[in-house]
């Protein structure tokens, strides 16, 4: 392959260093650039953001003047929809438009119903639901420093996911790998979503495991990461 680059956007309360096992496994294949979203990680000093528009315009800045080599974008969960818009400013920019883009345990926005406001419950309930929707790695719960420490975090990262509105825009011309775990709360038909957003083929991978199957897999999620952008680079 190519020197390729792959941008890798965070789920809901993560960090660039959530993906670090990705930098070990694909690292001598893959130039692997793990995102930082403000108020977290390396960016703790800067303060949160808690609408969707405003994050895919801090990851598009980011990124815009290191498109010009083969790349990809892989978003998790609330990463996901994030990318997805990135790839639309993307296009809209006529910037050089990524190899592929990899949204995980996430459907197509336009299937997103967005009926919940779970980012406004009270503070025992917020994490009980969060519990019950399997949003956060299940050692989270165990630590009562982690809860307090990223409370605001993830309520903020909540209320970007909630308050988010699908707008239908012409499609991209990219390449889609979904990837989901199969015991994710997640239907196919909401998996398939992901090909109304482009005129390119939208193909569904499933691993065996929960909302965080990547951690649970991460093998699977690289060799599939890398078997598809090793197809695409031939093309290039």
């Amino acid at each position: 392959m190519p020197d390729i680059s792959l941008f890798m956007i965070p789920f809901a309360g993560g960090s660039r260093y959530s993906f670090e096992v990705f930098r070990t496994l694909c690292g001598d294949k893959l130039n692997v650039c793990c995102l930082e979203l403000p108020g977290r990680g390396a960016r703790m000093e800067e303060p949160l953001l808690s609408e969707i528009a405003e994050m895919s315009d801090d990851v598009f800045e980011q990124i815009k003047d290191r498109l010009y080599q083969p790349y990809a974008v892989f978003g998790h969960s609330m990463g996901a929809i994030i990318g997805y818009l990135v790839v639309k400013k993307i296009h809209a920019a006529g910037l050089p438009m990524p190899l592929c883009f990899f949204p995980s345990g996430r459907g197509g926005p336009s299937a997103d119903k967005n009926d919940r406001q779970y980012h406004l419950l009270p503070r025992d309930q917020f994490f009980v639901k969060l519990k019950e929707l399997n949003g956060m790695p299940e050692a989270f719960f165990e630590d009562a420093s982690l809860l307090e420490f990223f409370e605001p975090i993830i309520r903020a990262d909540f209320k970007a996911i909630e308050t988010y509105s699908w707008e239908q825009t012409p499609p991209f011309d990219v390449p889609v790998c979904v990837i989901t775990g199969t015991n994710d709360d997640i239907t196919m038909q909401e998996l398939q979503a992901w090909q109304h957003e482009t005129t390119a083929p939208a193909e569904v991978t499933e691993i065996e495991g929960t909302h965080f199957f990547l951690f649970e897999h991460p093998h699977q999620v690289a060799e599939i990461i890398l078997k598809k952008l090793s197809l695409y680079a031939v093309r290039y």
